[in-house]
């Protein structure tokens, strides 16, 4: 067991084994070999089960004078290297959790290239009360020095232990002297905060200070507690982590017998998850910047059943204000429209704020609905009269309402439905129950939601196509285009019939990326030329941009493809996306045609700005250009200043001789309508 000691003589070794008393041999503070008796005494299967250990660790956390076993451990090895051998008055644990008071003779036996500690436990649990006097000295060859050490008289530390041990699981527990210095922490104390007990023991509390508690709470509890008062109170503090924890603490002067305080215990209780909970209630159901109850509030409200009617108002100028302006900004008018809205509440509506740009108001039982549709006209009224102050400009905004007198739990859903079309059909009130054109629309719409759904699925879509010829009426290109196959007649059914519903079903996307597969199938199939339409939605889309791209590189067929793009969604000219696929699907000798150029508000920007080879004017200039002096005096402007850039142009909606005759005599380049060719299914 001690073979490592090779400079220890057999009869030592002898002596060791075969002693009666504890014996425990220490390197470093930590125990090296136990003899017999020592495995006996703290109950352990064989010596291995202590090896390693810190003495500490065989003690309960504090030993009787209120000192945490550790610290004073320290002290002890201390003392011994100081004086040769010390001896003290210990309790240690064993295996089974029992107390056992001994006193302990540690001696230094340390050479020159390693630190030992011979240490000798002699059992006092015979001693029932605990009165011990030594008196004496320990002669140990290099000191002499006083050993003996006053013990509580009289003390059931064993009842002590059980009552600290009860407070210990419960509680956090600190001790400081008058000067605030931490002396003690128990083991809850160490958990809660993330420190060890060798980084608080030493400091101060400010070591947990969370900078966010006001000083004049440390202020009131230092001048409670040093006049001898208890100090109750909730102190927020900050782990080392740096989380918040918080605590309920009560703080306890401890007098000496002269009724001098000679330190402070603190107890404390971890109630974060009570402050959590709070938390989360209050984002549950409040607003955090206007403070006003928020959606599930509201929802909470309908549930009760104590109001019957609910409007939502949309505010839609407030979106482009959070854009442009700073938060700061855009905060201050919100407040001053919360001011504005709480001015015109009277008994029985109650405000909500449901949505950054949205605010709700609910109305209780008891009035007419015509009360209630009479009090929003009014508000809104007063409101889209009014301006409100932002950076010290004047602006005017404009609310809409949706309002639902339904009973039952699609109230707020229908409100936000007659919002929505309040919006759309330009009304300053909606209200759901009376509007059966709105019924009607949101049927129509789930029912193209879940015929789109089905068809991508069933791959009921297709691409058709219609040529684009020269002035001799020589093929040049086709167009692709998209149909919907109706499987019940079998009949193509045009996008423009279903394209908005698809966008609002979130399968655009998904449809899209159809028509450009089969797009590019059928130009790397036949090698003829064709061009494809998109959106700035589709360019925006990272998937189909990376589809398009990669379809280009697998299947080389660039110098065959010409996008259009779509004016009458109005391209962002400043948006680095689309510049940067125009730049890319060049590379790859594509060509980039505007279309539908004319409907709308046509932006001669896009000619100046962007690298454009092809420009399509729109069929509401060219249909009537025979009879319409104005459109064609437009359209005759649209030829030469694109021939002055260099874009070649395309008439569509070509129907008629006398339209290509008066077209033809402008120098249009390419033509494409029913004259020359009806739109046909490209996929056999």
């Amino acid at each position: 067991m001690v073979s490592r000691f090779t400079s220890v003589p057999d009869i030592w070794k002898s002596i060791f084994e075969k002693s009666k008393q504890p014996i425990l041999l220490l390197s470093k503070q930590k125990i090296v070999a136990c003899n017999q008796a020592g495995v006996d005494f703290f109950e352990l299967d064989s010596f291995q089960d202590c090896v390693d250990l810190h003495p500490s660790e065989l003690s309960p956390e504090y030993q009787p004078d209120g000192q945490d076993s550790f610290t004073k451990s320290q002290d002890m090895f201390a003392k011994s290297k100081e004086l040769g051998a010390y001896q003290f008055y210990w309790v240690h644990l064993s295996a089974s959790k029992k107390l056992r008071r001994v006193l302990t003779t540690l001696t230094d036996i340390s050479t020159d290239t390693q630190e030992i500690f011979f240490a000798q436990i002699a059992s006092l649990n015979c001693h029932k009360p605990l009165i011990l006097s030594l008196a004496g000295r320990l002669n140990t060859g290099k000191h002499k020095e006083s050993i003996a050490q006053p013990i509580e008289k009289s003390i059931d530390y064993d009842l002590l232990h059980q009552h600290k041990s009860a407070i210990d699981v419960s509680a956090i527990v600190s001790k400081t002297d008058v000067a605030g210095r931490i002396t003690y922490v128990n083991n809850l104390f160490c958990e809660v905060s993330g420190y060890s007990r060798a980084e608080l023991l030493g400091n101060t509390h400010s070591i947990i200070k969370h900078p966010s508690t006001p000083r004049s709470v440390y202020v009131d509890l230092w001048k409670t507690i040093k006049q001898g008062d208890v100090w109750h109170g909730v102190i927020r503090n900050k782990r080392k982590d740096g989380k918040d924890y918080h605590v309920s603490s009560t703080i306890n002067p401890i007098f000496n017998d002269s009724g001098v305080i000679t330190e402070f215990i603190s107890i404390r209780h971890d109630i974060t998850k009570l402050y959590e909970q709070e938390n989360i209630l209050l984002l549950k159901n409040s607003d955090l910047e206007t403070k006003l109850g928020n959606k599930n509030k509201l929802i909470d409200e309908l549930d009760t059943g104590q109001y019957s009617t609910v409007a939502i108002a949309g505010i839609g100028q407030l979106s482009d204000i959070q854009r442009i302006y700073s938060h700061r900004d855009y905060l201050g008018l919100i407040f001053n429209i919360v001011d504005f809205l709480n001015k015109q509440l009277v008994d029985g509506v109650s405000l909500y704020r449901v949505s950054d740009n949205q605010f709700a108001f609910l109305f209780k039982e008891g009035g007419s609905t015509d009360k209630f549709e009479h009090w929003c006209m009014t508000m809104t009224g007063l409101f889209n009269h009014r301006t409100f102050l932002i950076d010290n400009i004047r602006v005017s905004l404009s609310i809409k309402l949706g309002l639902s007198c339904t009973v039952d739990d699609t109230c707020y859903n229908n409100a936000s439905l007659a919002l929505s079309f309040a919006d759309k059909h330009n009304q300053t009130v909606s209200t759901y129950q009376k509007n059966d054109n709105l019924q009607a629309e949101i049927i129509t719409s789930m029912a193209w939601t879940q015929k789109l759904t089905q068809a991508i699925k069933s791959q009921s879509f297709f691409i058709f196509g219609q040529q684009l010829v020269d002035i001799n009426g020589a093929h040049y290109s086709t167009e692709v285009l998209m149909r919907l196959k109706e499987n019940t007649t079998s009949e193509y059914i045009s996008p423009f019939l279903f394209l908005e519903y698809a966008r609002k079903a979130k399968v655009y996307d998904l449809i899209s990326e159809i028509v450009i597969k089969k797009a590019f199938d059928f130009c790397f199939s036949t090698k003829k030329r064709i061009s494809i339409n998109l959106e700035q939605a589709d360019i925006l889309n990272d998937h189909t941009c990376q589809l398009i791209l990669s379809l280009l590189e697998k299947t080389s067929c660039g110098e065959l493809i010409t996008f259009e793009l779509v004016e009458s969604h109005s391209l962002d000219l400043e948006s680095k996306r689309v510049l940067t696929f125009i730049e890319e699907v060049k590379r790859h000798n594509c060509l980039i045609a505007i279309d539908d150029f004319g409907s709308g508000y046509s932006n001669f920007n896009y000619l100046t700005i962007l690298p454009i080879d092809i420009l399509k004017i729109d069929g509401s200039l060219i249909k009537d250009i025979v009879h319409n002096e104005k459109h064609f005096a437009i359209v005759k402007a649209i030829v030469a200043f694109s021939h002055a850039l260099n874009i070649k142009v395309v008439a569509e909606y070509v129907a008629s001789k006398a339209i290509f005759d008066k077209l033809a005599a402008l120098d249009v380049d390419y033509f494409q309508g029913y004259y020359f060719d009806e739109p046909s299914c490209l996929e056999s």
